[in-house]
């Protein structure tokens, strides 16, 4: 059968260009084709984060290639934008069945299930739950014995079983990187690296941590690492066959395994793979031999989820960390040339003008290279949703998911302390420019750079600060 492979597009800014945004290849449909393809199915997969199709051009895109299922993935803040383009499928032909899947579908099922334009959602894994779908679809067969699929039938919403998680994730085959436009993706200007071509690996699935603000519904609460040669194998396939010159490991934390991540680490030097590469990681993971180890490898930059100034936030987010931990790993990444990203956020259970205070003090105190100041959003799956839902101020009903993102310049979801929405933007605001406007800082930013396109990088990164941080926010 013919299957279609969608992304929808954030909801944000239409006049911001994609290149000034973060666009990661989506490495999720990517799996999926692989497996689908491998069934002897025909896919084809179309971002519209990079497209950016209106309704009739993404209309006759669906009709051309006259797909019998089509899938979208979504996260909180895209699944407006996939409804719609549903929507848009169901009108090109009532036949196509159309099933969403990612994060939020996964973590509220039933709710995605009542949109008319929905005939499926699939919770957890998609890898071997979709290709059963096609199968099944495919033979006239029964959808209800798929395990980690919500479906309807006769208009009524039904739930198959859980899915195990796959165990051995080193036997999934490597993603179909040929149906993506890949010179397309880009980094964030923050965490760019001279401009190149960009291309990412995701080193394992599921998070043992507990962050209160974090979903981890979709992919479960167990780590499960893929082996060290096997990553390397993926990076020297993105490297070697398709010309990748910048790499970022997309893992909530490539450092979980220590010894792994020396290892993956030391092949990469062993094959003489010299595509710079970033990674995010966890304050309580570092340390000198490690971070040596990575610098050697071409690691040039990692976003640490510092997140408070305060211990007392830090323990009610249960992060796990300490603020002596977050020093220490800045500190030591500066000592090997690492640039850090430090993540914090405003506007938690708990949070008070005077906590936010000591997090911009605290901010400034670090110095890392660049800092994302973030409001609290409480994400389906995460216990901040549970939270705000038990206490009345969310109700997923009447929930506008468009606006539900941690970053700037998206305006706060809903109060969940004492500051309130207004309190939270006035507070980021000043947080940017307290961190962004010293001298000393700018004067650093500049004596380091070292080309013409880290120039136009930082440009970007320090006007794009700025432009929040002095404009108004309704």
């Amino acid at each position: 059968m013919r299957i279609l492979l969608c992304v929808p597009r954030s909801p944000f800014d239409p006049k911001v260009k994609p290149a000034d945004l973060a666009l990661y290849p989506p490495l999720g449909l990517g799996y999926l084709a692989t497996y689908l393809r491998h069934a002897g199915h025909e896919v084809a997969l179309l971002d519209n984060s990079v497209r950016r199709y209106s309704v009739e051009p993404f209309k006759k895109a669906v009709a051309d290639f006259a797909p019998d299922l089509v899938g979208f993935t979504a996260y909180t803040v895209t699944v407006n934008a996939a409804l719609a383009l549903a929507k848009c499928v169901k009108e090109v032909s009532g036949r196509i069945q159309v099933v969403l899947g990612g994060c939020h579908p996964a973590c509220l099922p039933k709710e995605t299930l009542a949109h008319d334009q929905v005939d499926m959602v699939v919770v957890g894994e998609g890898e071997e739950t979709l290709r059963e779908v096609a199968a099944a679809l495919s033979s006239g067969g029964e959808l209800d014995g798929i395990k980690g699929l919500w479906y309807k039938k006769d208009g009524v919403i039904r739930q198959n079983p859980p899915r195990p998680y796959i165990e051995d994730i080193d036997a999934i085959p490597l993603p179909s990187y040929d149906l993506m436009e890949l010179g397309r993706y880009c980094q964030a200007a923050t965490r760019r690296i001279a401009g190149r071509k960009l291309g990412t690996v995701i080193t394992g699935r599921g998070c043992p941590y507990q962050c209160t603000f974090c979903s981890k519904e979709h992919l479960g609460p167990k780590a499960r690492l893929r082996s060290a040669a096997n990553v390397v194998d993926e990076v020297e396939h993105l490297v070697r066959r398709h010309g990748i010159e910048e790499i970022m490991f997309v893992d909530d934390t490539f450092t979980l395994d220590r010894n792994r991540a020396m290892a993956i680490c030391a092949l990469m030097v062993e094959r003489g793979l010299k595509a710079p590469w970033t990674c995010n990681t966890r304050a309580d993971d570092a340390s000198d031999e490690l971070y040596a180890v990575m610098a050697q490898a071409g690691c040039r930059s990692f976003l640490l989820g510092a997140e408070a100034g305060t211990q007392e936030m830090l323990d009610s987010m249960k992060k796990g960390i300490t603020l002596a931990q977050t020093e220490n790993a800045v500190r030591l990444a500066k000592k090997h040339g690492i640039d850090t990203i430090c993540s914090f956020v405003f506007g938690m259970p708990g949070d008070t003008a005077e906590k936010a205070a000591a997090t911009v003090r605290f901010a400034r105190k670090l110095d890392p290279t660049f800092v994302s100041f973030t409001t609290a959003c409480p994400l389906p799956g995460s216990e901040l949703f549970e939270w705000a839902v038990r206490e009345g101020r969310l109700d997923p009903a009447t929930a506008d998911w468009g606006i539900f993102s941690f970053f700037s310049p998206a305006v706060p979801v809903i109060a969940m302390s004492a500051l309130s929405r207004q309190d939270l933007i006035r507070i980021n605001k000043a947080a940017h420019r307290a961190f962004y406007m010293r001298p000393q800082y700018i004067w650093r930013r500049l004596i380091r750079l070292r080309s013409f396109s880290g120039l136009v990088d930082t440009a970007r990164a320090f006007f794009a600060n700025l432009g929040y941080a002095f404009t108004k926010t309704s």
